[in-house]
């Protein structure tokens, strides 16, 4: 008896087996997610499709909750669904959504409870549904149509679909019907109200049915012209296009669908250009009429010309000896200004090269008398070696003066000189601008002297021009000469500042100083040679050398500018490449 009792329950244990063994065989080939919760929320089966879509194993997901295995949120709802099925012991349709791993999935989930051999409650049954591909396709039509709506409203016409049947019923029409007749799209729409043919104007109708019916023999696309009624009685000309269409081997189009534009402006156009022909036709007849009395007009007035045409030739020709006298004469006073021009320019350079030439001979002549008269003394022995210290002392000065005026005289000759050079004597290569503006202001330090002047540049270290860099220290050094020696020559301060700007295709150096500033009668003159405002310290070349490097060596320009007491600034522009 024992032995056949444990043999039944084995019996029955493998049975189980067997049975479990089977549902979970039809759960894990089922293309749905399936899964069985205890009344407790904890999972006690799954199939393998929740395990693939989870990326979680059995063995992760039994014994667990859903929020073990979702967001706090998702879970919440879950649970929620639950209570519920379990509450009303009924079967329940929900439409839930998972994320998992940053993707979210939509399901159609049936939800049961599930009960034991005694009929009590031990937890919830769910069949899932995977929708997500349909709700993206539902919501890709709805896009479509939303686009779809939007456009039609949005054409300047009225877009249709209607039977091909005799009574041509309407099916669809864009509510831009309003527009052009006056009367509402569902007025037409099954011909509820009114059909469209009875707004089509009583002469037209035959033709446009005719026209309709052709297009549709022959299964091609119809165009038509044709009046219709509007609802305030005024009559519209309209455009319509229109075909059938046709399901792959049907012979009869299943409906008609078409387009229909107001021309009305056109067609009133139209008329109105008519109507302007006729006038223009008669205006050329009259305009016909007029050119024949101008022509007669014409023939008289060529006599009158050729009368005028002699005495005029006869001025031209008085007139042009009274020109040939006044070329002559114009030609004389040009030369006679050049001779003058060339006169003051020999004038200027013979006085300022004759001013250094003159001191240093004064000083030569000294120099000569000086020492007969001292070699006469020593010759006689009458002279003492205190006297001939003195008088060798006087000679020195007198040396060292004479020098100076002779550098003055060569100064001058080298700035003629450079006045007078070709472009072509100067090389012209790319510069970088801020450490050659730096080497001139190293070159003039020694010339401030005592004076206490602040020296300001603002320069980027990239700003590079294809340049002379002789010419453009010489430019510099001449700024800066006269800065010190005419800006602050009553001042033991000062500030000078350059700042220095790069552009495409130029660039701009601001030189100022806050001096005692240029005059305003002399602002116009200070570009022309051997002006200056200091005769005797000053040569007048120094501004006009500039001038002439600036805007015939570089290539450039250069302006001035001093307002009343605020020092002077010099504006350079210089191209950056020499072409």
């Amino acid at each position: 008896m024992i032995n056949n009792d444990d043999s039944n329950k084995e019996q029955v244990l493998h049975m189980n087996q067997r049975n479990k063994d089977l549902l979970q065989a039809i759960i894990d080939y089922s293309r749905a997610v399936i899964y069985v919760k205890d009344i407790y929320g904890e999972y006690i089966l799954v199939n393998k499709l929740y395990e693939e879509i989870f990326e979680l194993e059995k063995d992760e997901v039994i014994g667990k909750t859903d929020f073990d295995i979702f967001s706090p949120d998702i879970a919440n709802r879950f649970i929620v669904n639950d209570q519920l099925v379990m509450e009303s012991k009924t079967s329940m349709m929900f439409e839930e959504t998972t994320v998992y791993n940053g993707v979210e999935r939509s399901y159609i989930t049936n939800k049961f409870p599930y009960y034991n051999s005694k009929g009590e409650l031990e937890g919830v049954c769910g069949i899932s549904t995977d929708i997500t591909e349909r709700l993206e396709a539902l919501r890709a039509i709805e896009f479509r149509e939303a686009n779809y709506r939007t456009l039609v409203s949005n054409i300047q016409g009225v877009v249709y679909r209607c039977s091909t049947t005799a009574d041509w019923k309407m099916h669809f029409m864009s509510e831009y019907i309003y527009n052009l007749t006056g009367y509402p799209a569902s007025d037409f729409i099954m011909n509820s109200v009114r059909t469209f043919a009875s707004i089509i104007h009583p002469e037209d109708r035959y033709k446009v049915e005719k026209k309709v019916y052709d297009g549709l023999n022959r299964k091609e696309t119809y165009f038509i012209q044709y009046r219709i009624m509007h609802k305030d009685g005024t009559i519209r000309w309209v455009h319509e296009k229109g075909c059938g269409y046709y399901t792959k081997g049907e012979k009869n189009a299943k409906w008609l669908d078409g387009v229909i534009v107001d021309i009305t402006p056109q067609v009133q156009l139209t008329e109105a250009l008519s109507t302007q022909n006729e006038m223009l036709i008669k205006e050329i007849e009259k305009r016909k009429i007029y050119e024949k009395g101008l022509h007669d007009l014409k023939e008289e007035l060529e006599i009158r010309i050729v009368e005028r045409t002699k005495s005029i030739e006869e001025a031209n020709i008085r007139l042009q000896e009274t020109l040939d006298k006044l070329k002559k004469t114009q030609e004389q006073v040009v030369e006679n200004r050049k001779m003058s021009a060339i006169g003051s320019l020999v004038k200027g350079i013979c006085h300022e090269i004759s001013s250094p030439l003159g001191a240093s001979l004064t000083i030569s002549t000294y120099i000569q008398d000086a020492l007969k008269e001292i070699n006469n003394l020593f010759t006689t022995h009458t002279i003492s070696e205190e006297e001939l210290v003195a008088r060798l002392s006087e000679i020195s000065d007198a040396v060292v003066s004479e020098v100076d005026y002779i550098g003055k005289g060569i100064q001058i000759i080298d700035k003629l000189r450079l006045i007078s050079s070709d472009r072509a004597e100067h090389n012209f290569l790319p510069l970088k601008l801020k450490p050659l503006l730096e080497s001139v202001l190293k070159d003039v330090e020694k010339l401030k002297g005592n004076k206490n002047i602040e020296v300001k540049l603002t320069c980027r270290e990239d700003v590079v021009i294809e340049s002379s860099a002789e010419l453009i220290k010489q430019v510099m050094k001449i700024l800066l000469i006269n800065s010190l020696y005419h800006g602050f020559e009553d001042r033991d301060r000062g500030v000078l500042t350059i700042v220095v700007k790069g552009y495409d295709d130029e660039v701009i150096i601001t030189y100022s100083d806050n001096g005692k500033g240029i005059e305003k009668e002399d602002l116009t003159r200070i570009f022309d040679p051997f002006f200056t405002t200091r005769m005797g310290a000053m040569s007048g070349l120094d501004l006009y050398a500039l001038h002439v490097i600036v805007t015939q060596k570089l290539m450039g320009g250069v302006s001035c500018q001093s307002p009343t007491n605020q020092g002077a600034q010099f504006i350079i522009k210089l191209p950056n490449t020499i072409g």
